[in-house]
């Protein structure tokens, strides 16, 4: 169980993903934002335990795997021979696998990263740790920082947002992720935005349990 948040001072702080990966550095962005109708302790608890990986997030989660499998991935093969019920998918859950906690302001905002050539069609990740994630990605690859953002709009409704940016090495590493990024943007949208609604709905629901 996280700790509650208290709710911040009226000025929010600016975003912390300016800190760790500037929008003026970043070869690509996507920004979305949903209003929930509860307040900004309760949207932050609802941030890390609500199952975001409804029906239509595991069907993209699963067409992204595709390729890997048809590579011959044995994880990616593993991923879509899944029977059953599948297990809750939360923010939790993320930032214990392939991504790597950057930062955190508990009741404000967290910001998770990611280092790989996503590309490809295993999608190769690199092991990396804050330290090794603020040097820069290594010569071939780019960095995903991914954040979450919460900005209270009201005593009673909070604004929650991601964002994710992208930066690349080098030239190669540049052309390479463009390609990759006008197909799956489209998608990478899709999903952020399901995320928030799951986020928006776990929050709404616990208000209305209270009352």
């Amino acid at each position: 169980m996280r700790p509650a948040a208290r709710v911040p001072d009226e000025t929010p702080p600016a975003p912390l993903i300016d800190a760790l990966l500037g929008a003026d550095v970043a070869d690509a962005t996507e920004y979305h934002a949903t209003r929930v109708r509860a307040p900004a302790p309760v949207v932050w608890e609802a941030l890390w335990q609500a199952d975001i990986g409804g029906r239509v997030a595991q069907a993209l989660f699963a067409l992204r795997a595709l390729p890997a499998a048809l590579a011959g991935s044995r994880d990616a093969r593993a991923r879509l021979n899944v029977r059953g019920p599948r297990p809750a998918l939360t923010l939790a859950g993320i930032a214990r696998g392939s991504f790597v906690m950057l930062g955190e302001r508990a009741g404000n905002d967290v910001v998770l990263g990611v280092t790989g050539r996503f590309w490809r069609p295993s999608a190769v990740v690199l092991t990396t740790d804050p330290q090794r994630w603020g040097a820069g990605p290594p010569a071939g690859a780019a960095q995903g920082a991914w954040s979450f953002t919460l900005t209270p709009q009201s005593p009673t409704e909070t604004l929650l947002a991601t964002e994710t940016r992208v930066r690349c090495a080098d030239a190669a590493a540049r052309r390479a992720f463009r390609a990759y990024w006008l197909v799956v943007r489209p998608f990478s949208g899709l999903l952020r935005r399901l995320m928030l609604r799951a986020v928006r709905r776990e929050a709404e629901r616990r208000v209305a349990a209270e009352r």
